[in-house]
């Protein structure tokens, strides 16, 4: 399960799949990003509108939740429910940084179930490097489907209007290629 759909989930999403994860489930409360996120082969939830348990229900079955969640949303407020969705002995995975104090109940958490939950603050660069430059050369990665708006750099604040509006990746390119 994947919190957050922005472009780093969607890069999430399309890791996963290449490494062979049958099921994506990928949570957002935006409906552009869920939609992206659905194209990519993401089970796609957004969250103000549909149940997230009984998707995991659906999806998960008697294995009784996720195995892994990987928060890159960065909201604090998931936290206090979103190991309800993992399996016993499952993993959670932070990468995404809130801002503020989160909440969660360390007895259901991790006593309880077993849950392993990791913060991971950078990267083996040169490993990871290596890894995602043979899944894009592959194909199994396409880093251009997390890409939803090319400015020039000239049109600086019509794109971060853009941003706000609702974008995926926003690309800023010099003025020759634009």
């Amino acid at each position: 399960m994947i919190y957050g759909c922005g472009p780093i989930g969607q890069m999430a999403i399309q890791l996963a799949l290449a490494y062979g994860v049958k099921n994506v489930i990928a949570i957002d409360i935006d409906d552009l990003r869920t939609e992206q996120a659905r194209q990519l082969g993401a089970i796609a939830v957004n969250s103000m509108k549909q149940d997230i348990g009984e998707v995991v229900k659906q999806v998960c079955g008697e294995r009784g939740g996720v195995d892994v969640i990987l928060e890159i949303s960065g909201a604090a407020s998931i936290y206090d429910t979103m190991a309800d969705y993992l399996r016993k002995e499952g993993k959670i995975m932070l990468l995404a940084h809130p801002g503020e104090r989160v909440s969660f109940d360390i007895m259901k958490t991790m006593h309880h179930s077993g849950a392993t939950i990791k913060g991971i603050f950078g990267r083996r660069i040169w490993d990871s490097w290596d890894a995602l430059t043979e899944l894009v050369a592959s194909g199994k990665v396409d880093l251009t489907k997390v890409i939803t708006h090319r400015f020039p750099l000239s049109a600086g604040n019509k794109a971060f209007e853009q941003i706000a509006a609702g974008s995926g990746k926003v690309l800023f390119m010099p003025e020759w290629e634009a």
